[in-house]
């Protein structure tokens, strides 16, 4: 994962063996650096190369001043978020640093497997390559055909290209930010499985002191009740560890995130709107190619959100699990135990934000649809408008 996110110039990281964990790279940096500037440099270049195009009467994309106000949104958002993505790892790289050491100390606590980035990150990653190259080969066959290749098709290839640069924040992006809630969900879940094993052993002990009270060890039972007390505290603990690993998280993640979903709100927004005009104008092949694209910005936005989502989901599990539990016959030790936990609980929250402005959870997606058909609805206005008139 980091060694990915430094290709694309995600993450200024390396591995330090010195402290066993990671540490800041000047060379990371000064990739990531020059890697920004270059994908600034050759998108403005592009937006300046279509206007000129445009004021000369001839555009890669001649469809009206609407699509020209969209293709400036879609550049302009890839940049903001670029810019963002950069900016925030290179100053609040220290944070994910701190995630990732809390959550290395839970699973060298508690014996667990490290993970793999989750099958859903790969088969995003294979299919927006195979888009890509599936793009540019609709593109360059027809021109290889016929023997030509002008001018204007490979600046279209190259506009393509340069476009596709941008999305490399993004991707780095998807790529840690789901592969860090998988590891916290993980854990969680880790957690609530192992306090569930011991709230029903101490049910099943209490439920044998009451049929067998004469035989019972009274000093052997008071003992497994301390030592499930003691296992407990520690699995508390470790809640509290990977609540204040989730809010370390949010802090570092909260404005890439913010960044991100504007910007695949714009993408997909306007991929649908590119959708409906080369459906008007009859081409297939370019209403296939963005209607793929659609889909994968689709499919981004879900399983960022849903990865979110896993994390809050996991942790609210925890009070529902030990409520369900507080009506039945525990020891008191456990049960005042459990009743501060409980207590504290309303303090700790598991979830990511946008800057605070929305929580990043499926329950966005409803809102973030409904958005995307009102805008969706008022660009084709604009562009039936002058046909109309």
């Amino acid at each position: 994962m980091i060694w990915f996110s430094r290709i694309v110039g995600g993450l200024p990281l390396k591995p330090s063996p010195k402290i066993r964990g990671l540490a800041f790279s000047i060379t990371a940096f000064l990739w990531s650096a020059a890697l920004v500037m270059l994908q600034e440099f050759l998108s403005s270049s592009v937006l300046y190369m279509y206007f000129m195009e445009r004021q000369g009467g001839q555009t890669l994309h001649p469809f009206s001043r609407t699509t020209d106000f969209a293709i400036t949104l879609h550049v302009v958002s890839l940049q903001v978020t670029v810019a963002v993505v950069f900016f925030s790892s290179a100053r609040k790289y220290p944070r994910l640093v701190d995630v990732l050491d809390t959550l290395e100390r839970v699973y060298r606590d508690h014996q667990c497997k490290t993970s793999e980035v989750k099958v859903t990150v790969k088969l995003w990653g294979i299919c927006t390559i195979a888009l890509t190259l599936a793009t540019i080969a609709a593109i360059i066959t027809p021109s290889l055909e016929h023997g030509v290749f002008s001018v204007r098709e490979l600046l279209i290839v190259l506009d393509f290209v340069f476009m596709s640069l941008l999305n490399c924040s993004e991707v780095s992006l998807f790529v840690h930010f789901t592969h860090v809630t998988h590891i916290i969900a993980k854990c969680f879940r880790m957690v609530n499985a192992r306090i569930r094993k011991e709230l029903i052993s101490n049910v099943i002990e209490r439920m044998h002191m009451n049929n067998t009270l004469p035989d019972v060890d009274f000093t052997r039972a008071n003992r497994t009740v301390l030592s499930r007390s003691k296992e407990l505290r520690t699995l508390m603990n470790t809640y509290w560890m990977l609540c204040d690993a989730v809010h370390q998280a949010n802090v570092f993640y909260c404005d890439q995130l913010m960044a991100v979903i504007f910007t695949s709100f714009v993408h997909v927004t306007i991929t649908f709107y590119y959708c409906f005009l080369n459906l008007t104008d009859g081409k297939v092949i370019s209403f296939t190619t963005e209607g793929a694209r659609v889909l994968n910005h689709i499919f981004y936005v879900f399983v960022l959100m849903n990865s979110s989502t896993d994390v809050t989901n996991s942790a609210d599990e925890t009070e529902v699990l030990i409520c369900k539990f507080m009506n039945k016959d525990l020891d008191p030790i456990l049960k005042k135990q459990l009743e501060g936990f409980l207590l504290q609980l309303p303090h700790h929250n598991a979830r990511f934000s946008a800057l605070g402005y929305f929580p990043i959870n499926n329950e966005t997606l409803t809102a973030m649809a409904g958005a995307v058909t009102t805008y969706l609805v008022i660009l084709i206005q604009f562009q039936l408008q002058p046909s109309s008139t």
